[in-house]
């Protein structure tokens, strides 16, 4: 009952909202505003903050300089005040008076003049975090509010329209986990082994949402890419942050970010060391009919899991001129983890007490991932040319031991048995990289590049029990896999602008080649394939405040090693997980259509969605010949799905900001595998809200609900699940120093419960992988007083 009222209650929000866009008044733009904004010295001042307001001093318009320094707007003809902003400038005001006989003001050059107070303090609140609209994308730009504070790049992104982050996690779009996640345009170690909670939020600039990506983007991921831009120095001398955090259960860690900045060089080095503790607690009931007599286990599982990690991202830019530059870049994630659970299994027969078994299990993963990354950039002499070569490196390893003892206890006591299993993994991922973009008359912009692409990843999986006083061998898992990936890619598109419209048309190239095989040659697949991914993305300006867009990009997710390895890791030997060798690739042809209106409070975003895939993937569930529950990734004929998502931001006042996304999709799917009618329909969907309130005194506040509905598919169902997440923080010397407490999952509601049946078992499972955790942040900020004025070069890194 609780959880239908807090969906009506976010419907009701949601209609709110919509009469409240409705409400608004339309402004009539038929005058224009020009300049050109500079420093002190003259130098052009790059996407400096205009603002347009009414003689009430109510803001009417916003919008940014150009690169070099002009700008052009429409405003409404009436008496207007005109606000220049620039980080460490004051603010310049300028009044104007626009009529009938006088439609056009051209404010000249303006300097700006540099902020004194500025130099000694860090100002690190007032601008929140916002999400625009642009051609092919959705782009949050993470502000200096509450978001920024206290958290990691996870929040980040847990925070962001239809995104959701599970206990483990793992991150998802609009209810799809196969998503990509880049760091500043390109794959990364930063983004695995929970290294994403490791990057303080502080160092994000934004996040770019894309649904639909364009052709110059790996079309890997059906349901889209996120990639996270991160900061780039753009003031001389030293700047940084130093982050402490600790929390109940354990969670301590430490991390820093540093930049140095002088006219030839910027260093940047990221450093991070975490020391955290996990509870999880996991259920579940097996019901089947074996041998005509119904069989019951109830099983419990508690889980104590501990990491360790050390993190470090470093390297410098150097600026050849003020065209060319060079990035290096080195990034290491090294992390120890322990896990310790106590599994107990009660066998029941016709209701009937049958045995009891315990297992204690015990494993130790040792993990080293390293990245090295060589970036060129070349800016031409022509405004927009630009050329740029990635070279990247990822080479990294682990190691997993795992001993199990298992003791049956009823009816009668018998000696403990032993098992043990080994697991070395290492991969060499090579990456070579090359982008060409050029302007085409005025408003044409023609893009080309090419991608090469090899990886070499190992697996070798030794299980071994005790018999007599030997270990040997466990039901033949010795096994020793290779996977070798190639892919190659080139793409072509092309963009512009014709009245109020604007395109951008692309196809992409990948050919893909891979190799699997086990040294036993108990199994060998060679896989080749080319396939053409085309993309059109076209959109309309209805004003400067509101916009529709239209999209389509074929995409494709290629099965990973993980899922085509047969040989299943031995943990639980109730359920377990195998990968398939025969899996295929699966394709998507994804539309959507979106429009967006931003009113005076009031920025609304809505789309519609679909999406038409083959060779669906998903796991399959059956009972295997020792009853044990195996799930196995599959292919199904398709999928096909519709869906509905909005987002709105509404600021009622200055202090308070209210968020909210809804998300709804209805699928259908259609397949056989193994006599298994697998035809069925269902929907999903999800509400997000996020409250931010600022106090005086520089206390701020922010509230993080997150609603999934239940769903099905033709095996399983799974229950609705919700969590609230808050934060606190005030800050002090200046705003140099933020202390921060946050609660997560404070109310200990983050369970996944799901059913699974069919006409001989039933199998009910509750998860419960990360209990209710609270910590204490500090941040502090430092940055040299003395500064050069400002200089924005672009860097390959973004």
């Amino acid at each position: 009952m609780r959880d239908k009222n807090r969906f009506k209650s976010a419907i009701l929000l949601l209609l709110f909202f919509s009469i409240l866009t409705n409400a608004q008044t339309k402004i009539n733009l038929k005058g224009t505003i020009s300049g050109k904004i500079v420093s002190e010295k003259s130098e052009p001042m790059p996407y400096a903050n205009i603002t347009v307001l009414d003689s009430d001093r109510k803001v009417l318009l916003a919008g940014i300089t150009e690169a070099n320094g002009v700008f052009e707007m429409a405003v409404p003809l009436q008496k207007l005040f005109i606000e220049v902003s620039y980080n460490g400038y004051i603010t310049l005001s300028k009044e104007i008076v626009l009529d009938d006989s006088n439609k056009k003001s051209n404010l000249g050059e303006q300097k700006l003049q540099l902020d004194v107070n500025f130099l000694n303090e860090v100002v690190v609140v007032g601008q929140k975090s916002t999400l625009s609209f642009k051609r092919d994308k959705k782009v949050f730009s993470v502000g200096k509010d509450i978001l920024a504070q206290s958290n990691s790049a996870l929040d980040i992104l847990e925070n962001i329209p239809s995104v959701t982050v599970d206990a483990g996690g793992q991150v998802s779009l609009r209810g799809n986990s196969n998503v990509t996640v880049l760091i500043n345009g390109r794959q990364s170690g930063l983004t695995l082994n929970n290294a994403l909670d490791q990057i303080p939020a502080i160092n994000i600039e934004k996040v770019e949402i894309i649904s639909n990506p364009s052709a110059s983007y790996q079309a890997t991921g059906s349901a889209g890419i996120l990639n996270i831009i991160l900061k780039k120095n753009k003031k001389d001398g030293i700047n940084g942050q130093m982050t402490l955090r600790y929390g109940v259960p354990i969670d301590s860690r430490i991390g820093s970010s540093v930049n140095y900045k002088t006219d030839k060089l910027n260093f940047f080095a990221t450093i991070g060391q975490r020391y955290t503790d996990y509870i999880g607690k996991y259920s579940s009931n097996q019901m089947s009919n074996q041998l005509g007599a119904n069989r019951t286990l109830h099983q419990f599982e508690d889980e104590n899991r501990h990491d360790d990690g050390k993190l470090f991202y470093g390297g410098f830019d150097y600026y050849f001129n003020d065209k060319e530059t060079l990035t290096l870049a080195y990034n290491i994630n090294v992390t120890k983890d322990t896990d310790k659970s106590l599994i107990g299994y009660d066998y029941y027969t016709e209701n009937l007490a049958d045995s009891v078994f315990v297992r204690n299990t015990k494993s130790l993963e040792n993990r080293s991932y390293n990245q090295l990354e060589l970036n060129y950039l070349k800016n031409f002499e022509k405004k927009g040319r630009k050329l740029t070569v990635d070279f990247q490196y990822d080479f990294w390893n682990s190691t997993k031991d795992w001993n199990i003892n298992t003791q049956k206890t009823m009816p009668v006591m018998e000696s403990s048995k032993q098992l043990r299993t080994n697991n070395l993994n290492g991969n060499k991922d090579f990456v070579l990289q090359t982008d060409y973009s050029t302007p085409i008359k005025e408003k044409g912009k023609l893009e080309f590049g090419l991608k090469g692409e090899h990886r070499n990843v190992s697996n070798k999986y030794l299980a071994e029990n005790v018999v007599g006083n030997q270990w040997q061998v466990f039901n033949g898992l010795d096994n020793d896999l290779d996977y070798k990936e190639t892919i190659g890619a080139a793409y072509v598109q092309y963009g512009g602008e014709w009245r109020k419209f604007d395109y951008l048309l692309g196809l992409r190239d990948e050919f893909t080649s891979v190799k699997i095989e086990d040294v036993n040659q108990m199994f060998a697949k060679n896989i080749n394939y080319n396939r053409l991914f085309p993309t059109v993305h076209l959109g309309y300006t209805i004003s400067e405040k509101s916009g529709l867009q239209w999209s389509y990009s074929k995409r494709i997710n290629r099965p990973s090693i993980w899922d085509l390895n047969p040989f299943n890791e031995i943990k639980d030997f109730t359920y377990q997980f195998a990968g398939n060798p025969n899996l295929d690739p699966e394709y998507t042809d994804a539309f959507e259509f979106a429009a967006n209106k931003n009113f005076d409070k009031i920025y609304l975003n809505a789309s519609l969605y679909h999406h038409r895939t083959k060779d669906f993937m998903q796991y399959y569930v059956y009972q295997d010949a020792d009853n044990s529950f195996v799930a196995l990734p599959v292919n199904l004929d398709s999928e096909t799905k519709y869906g509905f998502e909005t987002s709105v931001n509404y600021n009622p006042i200055k202090r308070l900001s209210l968020y909210s996304s809804f998300n709804f999709f209805r699928f259908s799917q259609k397949g056989i595998y193994e006599d298994q009618d697998f035809d069925f329909s269902n929907q999903y969907w999800q509400f997000q809200m996020r409250a931010q309130v600022k106090f005086p005194k520089e206390i701020n506040f922010q509230g993080f609900l997150n609603y999934v509905g239940k769903s099905r598919n033709a095996q399983s169902a799974t229950a609705s699940n919700y969590y609230l997440n808050l934060s606190l923080n005030k800050s002090f010397l200046s705003n140099k120093l933020t202390v921060g407490f946050n609660a997560i999952n404070v109310l200990d509601s983050r369970k996944e419960k799901q059913v699974t049946k069919n006409e001989n078992y039933t199998l009910n499972r509750i998860s419960n992988r990360n209990a209710e955790q609270f910590n204490i942040t500090l941040l502090y900020r430092f940055a040299e007083k003395q500064f050069k004025e400002r200089q924005v070069k672009d860097s390959n890194r973004n």
